[in-house]
């Protein structure tokens, strides 16, 4: 199971996106879900992508066509037991049982599926099927080659305690080397190559990200 971008819900207009701009990250172009009601600031890596996903329409996230993902429940969510997260793979694993999702932003020739056995406690999978030879037009962008941060080597989520895992998230265990851990609050551990110069930078409280490089 291949990584294609990691997301985290934010708050309207993810002003999130300030911590990580200060910090020396340059974000792509903002891009709109039409009839999905969310919108995104995303930041480019050599291997994979972080989206910073946040509530643009609300109605449009609480329509019939957006109820199957359950976004609205994650961006909208009091609860603490509610994953802020989301990992997008590049294809379905196989046996893994999905729905598809077909919104309307999506381009021709794509397609998106969710997992079905998906609760919120757990972070949001999905999976991205694209043409053969076809690079994501939103991953055309300029890759934040200037910083240290080159290739995603590891990751770590924090999910709420006292869950069951699904058998998707234990598929995504076994299989794409992501880490899922359990504790009071959320918590993304994004290493990149492989933690070679021994930095981090902790940009908690204001957003669950930890980046070690």
């Amino acid at each position: 199971m291949e990584i294609d971008h990691l997301v985290i819900f934010c708050s309207p207009g993810a002003q999130e996106v300030e911590l990580l701009n200060a910090f020396g990250l340059h974000d792509g172009v903002a891009r709109s879900h039409s009839g999905q009601g969310t919108a995104s600031r995303c930041f480019f890596f050599g291997n994979c992508y972080l989206e910073l996903l946040f509530v643009e329409d609300e109605a449009q996230l609480r329509s019939h066509a957006t109820r199957v993902t359950r976004l609205a429940e994650r961006l909208l969510q009091t609860d603490s037991n509610t994953s802020p997260f989301g990992v997008c793979f590049k294809q379905p694993y196989p046996d893994l049982k999905t729905l598809d999702y077909r919104p309307e932003f999506l381009p021709d020739g794509y397609r998106l599926s969710l997992a079905s056995d998906n609760p919120t406690s757990e972070p949001l999978w999905f999976f991205i099927e694209i043409p053969d030879g076809e690079a994501q037009p939103f991953q055309r962008q300029n890759i934040n080659w200037q910083s240290e941060l080159h290739q995603l080597t590891a990751v770590q989520l924090t999910i709420a305690q006292g869950h069951s895992l699904s058998a998707t998230a234990q598929a995504v265990m076994a299989h794409s080397g992501i880490e899922l851990f359990a504790d009071v609050t959320p918590l993304m551990e994004l290493t990149f190559d492989h933690g070679a110069l021994g930095e981090s930078h902790d940009f908690r409280p204001a957003l669950p990200l930890l980046l070690r490089w």
